[in-house]
């Protein structure tokens, strides 16, 4: 059997907990580095528990071509976005997280209004059980080593990875460094370690959260918004979003996301402050249209009889159009957040950093393809992967 050998991952999210679950059943010596610090197993927290503010960062993005700095949310510490995210997977992965589907008594009157006049819409799969947030990153912090603190840059000497430095200059040495540190942390490392972050690869899927509230509520911050319903369309989905808390708090909203973007963007460093920039540079070509399409099947939903009678009165007529949903893409914080693959012209067969040994990324800036939906399956996979060639490599 092969010696163990000292592996830093970077990153507690679902790409960063598969493979160090992986690495330390294949018998190394595994380091998890988190931005925030664990002092316990991380419990699983209500599925109506709004998010505290520290698993909760932000990342200053322009969304369009000439558009303002809108800020771009991400999880931070344990468990990543998917400590934050609406927990929808789009398949069951048993080895990874624990899922099942909604369960009818679970669904709001929105959903469910939504659901019985859309033959397209389906009750989504969770990682919710019995009532509690499940993550891959459960029970992790009993079986790896924990540091706290954010990576600045890998250490390469002679052309292979030797370690990381945090942001305080604190170095950790290692064998072998897997970056699962996020869709825009990991490529923002890589730049920061002196490795180039080649061509136009990062996407997202351009989404409209057109917010409603419910006759029988008042409005207000309310509990965590829950997706128990979504519609399927051709290129892209329809969620609905509700909150299903404290009943005079109740609020909703239907969130038409483009699934199939073309547009694509970059990330980089302002070679004076070293700050990032990041432009997505969404809704160029067809997209735009494609969007606003989806816009469009969006208010036909909130113009159903069933769904108008829950909600407070709202001119639809308002909604969509080329202009308006430009302007509510450049200029809103996304809730639907799935930036990816940033890094596909930067690595190769189980996310090998090019050019380097011992350098591998494990999130979803490592996809080569853009996710249909919740890229959490597409990253798990490709974790996995990642996984099994270092295990095979000895």
């Amino acid at each position: 059997m092969a010696a163990a050998r000292r592996i830093i991952v970077v990153g507690a999210g679902v790409g960063g907990a598969v493979v160090a679950r992986r690495l330390v059943a294949a018998g190394h010596q595994v380091t998890v580095i988190a931005e925030t610090p664990v002092t316990a197993a991380p419990t699983s927290v209500d599925l109506h528990e709004a998010s505290t503010v520290d698993r909760v960062a932000s990342t200053p993005v322009q969304r369009i071509v000439g558009g303002p700095l809108v800020p771009y949310p991400r999880g931070r510490g344990w468990a990543g976005s998917a400590a934050i995210n609406a927990m929808v997977w789009d398949r069951p992965m048993d080895d990874v997280v624990p899922t099942r589907m909604v369960d009818t008594a679970e669904i709001g009157p929105v959903s469910a209004a939504v659901l019985a006049a859309d033959p397209l819409a389906a009750p989504v799969r969770l990682s919710a059980i019995d009532g509690l947030r499940r993550t891959p990153a459960d029970d992790l912090v009993d079986t790896v080593s924990v540091v706290a603190g954010e990576v600045s840059r890998v250490l390469i000497d002679a052309g292979s990875a030797a370690g990381v430095e945090l942001a305080d200059a604190q170095v950790l040495e290692a064998d072998q460094v897997v970056l699962a540190a996020g869709a825009l942390a990991t490529p923002l490392i890589l730049l920061r370690s002196g490795v180039p972050v080649w061509g136009r690869h990062l996407v997202d899927h351009p989404s409209v959260t057109i917010p409603l509230a419910l006759r029988d509520g008042r409005g207000g911050d309310g509990a965590f918004p829950v997706v128990t319903v979504e519609s399927r369309r051709r290129d892209g989905r329809i969620l609905v979003v509700e909150d299903l808390g404290d009943p005079h708090h109740r609020t909703a909203g239907l969130v038409a996301a483009l699934t199939s973007p073309t547009s694509a963007g970059t990330v980089g460093l302002d070679p004076e402050t070293d700050a990032p920039v990041v432009a997505f540079d969404l809704l160029r070509g067809d997209d735009l249209h494609r969007l606003c399409t989806l816009v469009d099947a969006a208010r036909a939903l909130i113009d159903l009889p069933d769904v108008a009678a829950l909600i407070d009165d709202i001119d639809s007529s308002m909604i969509g159009g080329a202009d308006w949903v430009m302007h509510q893409v450049a200029t809103t914080s996304p809730v639907y957040c799935h930036a990816a693959s940033a890094c596909a012209g930067t690595v190769g067969r189980h996310g090998r950093v090019r050019g380097l040994a011992n350098v591998a990324v494990a999130d979803a800036s490592a996809l080569l393809a853009t996710p249909a939906g919740n890229p959490m399956v597409d990253v798990a996979q490709h974790a996995a992967g990642v996984a099994a060639a270092i295990a095979a490599a000895g």
